[in-house]
């Protein structure tokens, strides 16, 4: 599959129906999480792998991986208005594809699967100073290759830099990305506003 076929299967999923502000449910741009997971499965990360998306809100990067041959997939979150149009999203794939997920109603530190990769677009800690970490400390802890997005801003990298460490794990590469929010709460004045995004990898070293 082409990655632009790919990236045009992608824009036909439904974002949150109803995102939560606490949350922090900003949906992943289709063309964001195409370049992630395309240039993940060439790397190796994705065909026959066994992938979790933590906080998969409608389900785009685990859809997005099952498209591409995942072994298996999970999807992960708390919300279970975000996880029914996760599995509308698989019932549009589903009429041309043969995919499955598995979607799983849990807060990400009380999920314990192991897998072989994480993607996750966890909150920018905006609403909720730091609740990012639990999603990082998560992913390092069940897979060995992780792809994290965080928003671009001073300290980010060095506060992720340290967590990951204590888990025998470093960031091998990052990836800026100019993601677009669209107005989803009253809070919001303008139709779009534009923030630069950073996608981490983070392989855990091989005992």
């Amino acid at each position: 599959m082409k990655k632009s076929e790919f990236e045009l299967i992608l824009s036909r999923l439904r974002p949150f129906a109803s995102p939560i502000k606490h949350f922090e449910q900003y949906p992943t741009p289709a063309s964001i999480v195409a370049d992630i997971v395309y240039q993940a499965y060439l790397q190796g990360n994705v065909h026959g792998k066994v992938i979790a998306d933590l906080g998969c809100g409608s389900g785009f990067f685990a859809l997005a991986c099952a498209l591409l041959g995942a072994k298996k997939v999970y999807g992960v979150d708390i919300d279970p208005a975000a996880l029914e149009v996760a599995r509308e999203n698989t019932a549009i794939l589903s009429e041309e594809f043969d995919i499955s997920v598995d979607w799983v109603k849990s807060d990400v530190p009380d999920f314990f699967v192991p897998v072989d990769v994480v993607f996750q677009n966890p909150p920018f800690g905006i609403k909720r100073k730091g609740a990012d970490r639990a999603f990082i400390e998560k992913a390092v802890e069940i897979s060995s290759v992780v792809y994290s997005l965080h928003m671009a801003a001073p300290g980010t990298t060095t506060f992720i830099n340290r967590l990951v460490q204590k888990s025998s794990a470093q960031v091998v590469s990052v990836k800026d990305y100019d993601f677009a929010i669209p107005r989803l709460f009253e809070s919001h004045k303008a139709d779009t506003r534009h923030i630069t995004v950073t996608l981490y990898c983070i392989r855990k070293e091989e005992k």
